[in-house]
């Protein structure tokens, strides 16, 4: 969008020869063959030549090419998910994405890394947290194409907890054991 592309035709016949695009663009005189013509298009165009002439003959013609132009994603959107996660419910999460036009793929970042691994599958990001980890987690997505990567989505903040045994470390003169335990539980 907007970079300059350039355009090799080649010729045959004697030259100078002059060429006849379609709009926008102008009549060419060219010496040489092959001929580089650059322009920076902001939208796909297509380019037709519709008369040669070289020192010898006219020819009409209907030669084409197309110039594609795509965009870098716009910035990625997370539609829904849990704000907290608690490993009493499973270590798999599940974040709606929003579609983004022209993006090819989506790129999540973690923040700390360690806290989960994230695959995206259509627009489902199918979060894995690490049983290990406690606290604070910040996700983010990046939708990307063959052109570079759109503007991150805004940080969505999971606070990770388990209430699958008590915290021992929060209390200080609460000790149980085993924890976790089944069935009986010394105080």
């Amino acid at each position: 969008h907007g970079t300059e592309v350039s355009v090799e035709m080649h010729l045959t016949g004697q030259g100078p020869w002059e060429v006849l695009l379609n709009d926008p663009f102008l009549s060419q005189v060219i010496e040489t063959s092959p001929f580089v013509m650059q322009f920076s298009p902001e939208q796909t165009t297509q380019i037709t030549a519709t008369t040669v002439t070289d020192a010898n003959c006219t020819a009409t013609t209907d030669a084409e090419m197309w110039v594609n132009v795509f965009e870098i994603p716009m910035q990625a959107v997370i539609l829904s998910g849990p704000d907290t996660v608690d490993f009493n419910d499973g270590f798999q999460t599940v974040l709606m994405l929003e579609e983004v036009q022209f993006a090819e793929q989506y790129t999540f970042t973690v923040s700390p890394e360690e806290a989960a691994s994230v695959s995206v599958q259509n627009l489902e990001a199918i979060v894995e947290w690490n049983p290990n980890f406690r606290g604070e987690a910040a996700l983010q997505v990046y939708a990307s194409n063959f052109c570079g990567q759109g503007l991150p989505s805004e940080l969505k903040i999971v606070e990770v907890i388990s209430t699958i045994g008590l915290n021992e470390l929060l209390s200080q003169h609460l000790h149980m054991y085993p924890n976790p335990a089944k069935e009986i539980v010394t105080i």
